[in-house]
């Protein structure tokens, strides 16, 4: 996973409201480590 795609996540979660975040928040680390998990592969 790219350094942009992290600042491109947290860009957007700085936008969203506090209460969506907080119930995105397991699906955002679920993304992150697939995405991760991906890219090694």
């Amino acid at each position: 996973m790219g350094v942009g795609d992290v600042k491109l996540w947290l860009a957007l979660l700085w936008a969203l409201p506090v209460e969506f975040t907080s119930n995105i928040l397991p699906l955002l680390f679920l993304s992150f480590l697939l995405t991760s998990l991906s890219q090694l592969l």
